[in-house]
């Protein structure tokens, strides 16, 4: 047996968490695809949103990261679903080309997902 799943984290043979933390980012994303209507409503605020997308989309994400290893590629993956929840929450659009820069300037957010992984982290 290769990869098992251990108290919903993956368990694999080379102690590689890459796959936990692409299963944990897709839980995160099914969660921020799963509030689509809220994330289109206009009656809310922005401020809120990015509340909400906090504490419901990026706790699911990042839970049981404490014993997670980093590749370069996991650290840019977690920005990239960072991006993606911002993108959804301020009504931007991946095909309008965005840039990061201007995503994080509208929403009034800086960059914290992977600095609070960082924080939590055992090794």
């Amino acid at each position: 047996m290769n990869t098992f799943k251990y108290l919903g984290a993956l368990i694999t043979d080379d102690a590689e968490c890459t796959g936990d933390i692409r299963a944990r980012l897709g839980n995160g994303t099914g969660n921020l695809k799963s509030m689509q209507i809220l994330w289109q409503s206009h009656d809310i605020s922005v401020d809120i949103k990015v509340r909400l997308l906090k504490t419901v989309v990026w706790s699911a994400a990042i839970y049981g990261c404490e014993g997670w290893t980093f590749r370069k590629s996991d650290e840019l993956r977690i920005e990239a679903c960072e991006i993606k929840g911002l993108r959804q929450n301020g009504r931007y659009f991946e095909f309008h080309g965005e840039q990061e820069k201007t995503i994080l300037e509208n929403g009034g957010v800086t960059r914290t997902l992977l600095a609070s992984i960082t924080k939590l982290r055992y090794f």
